[in-house]
């Protein structure tokens, strides 16, 4: 297991069980991260997945250090419905309409003010077709 061991306006900085620190931000979580909290992070296609784990009460019937999931997210990348983003991608890719949807918003007003030149038109396009081959990391669900 990691550890959270130090926040730093929106950088979050996790211990791994192999010493080694990575930083992740705070905005791509979707709990709200506190030193000391116990993670679970894993390395996937070059992003991470960090899972929020808490360790059973002195009740309960567990008596090992085990640790349950409570929330999956993603650092490097925002998980969002596959067929959802496919469709904004064919059918308002030329405006952005899958970067507003993935919380991209920087490349979605990008697109927005270069609609007119039809290349955000051929991104979306291109990324629909992406999109459908990317594996999905829980029903429904990939990494963008």
């Amino acid at each position: 297991m990691a550890k959270i061991i130090k926040i730093i306006q929106d950088e979050v900085v996790i211990a791994m069980d192999n010493q080694e620190l990575i930083t992740v931000y705070k905005s791509s979580l979707d709990f709200n991260p506190k030193v000391q909290d116990i993670v679970e992070v894993y390395h996937y296609k070059g992003e991470y997945i960090v899972n929020l784990s808490v360790q059973p009460s002195r009740g309960s019937s567990h008596t090992n250090n085990t640790y349950t999931t409570i929330n999956q997210n993603v650092v490097g990348g925002r998980m969002v419905n596959k067929l959802v983003y496919i469709l904004l991608a064919f059918l308002v890719g030329g405006v952005g309409g899958q970067f507003f949807y993935a919380h991209n918003y920087g490349a979605g007003i990008f697109c927005v003010l270069f609609c007119w030149t039809g290349i955000p038109a051929i991104i979306g396009l291109v990324q629909g077709i992406m999109a459908i081959g990317k594996e999905e990391v829980q029903p429904g669900m990939i990494i963008v």
